[in-house]
């Protein structure tokens, strides 16, 4: 596996747990400790007093898929700009 490969497996591993976390349900202490939801940037589910209330597949499925793009993106550009990086390090 060649050094950019690397580095976007990097990158994109590092990029998806965020984006997990980031979706993992979340409550809204203290005001709100009985309320509970899930999903970014579309909120898709929600939870009052420990029983589901509201799903939405949608929101899910965009979430997820805008999730994949910017990961993807981002890590592709982190491996680029490295490959740059090193290429001009190795002329010098």
């Amino acid at each position: 596996m060649g050094r950019p490969r690397r580095v976007f497996v990097a990158w994109a591993v590092v990029l998806s747990a965020l984006w997990l976390l980031l979706n993992w349900p979340q409550d809204g202490r203290p005001l709100l400790f009985w309320l509970r939801w899930a999903g970014f940037p579309w909120t898709f589910a929600f939870w009052r007093d420990g029983q589901l209330k509201e799903f939405y597949p949608l929101a899910l499925a965009g979430d997820i898929a805008f999730g994949v793009v910017i990961v993807m993106g981002v890590a592709s550009l982190c491996a680029w700009s490295r490959r740059g990086a090193e290429s001009s390090a190795k002329r010098a």
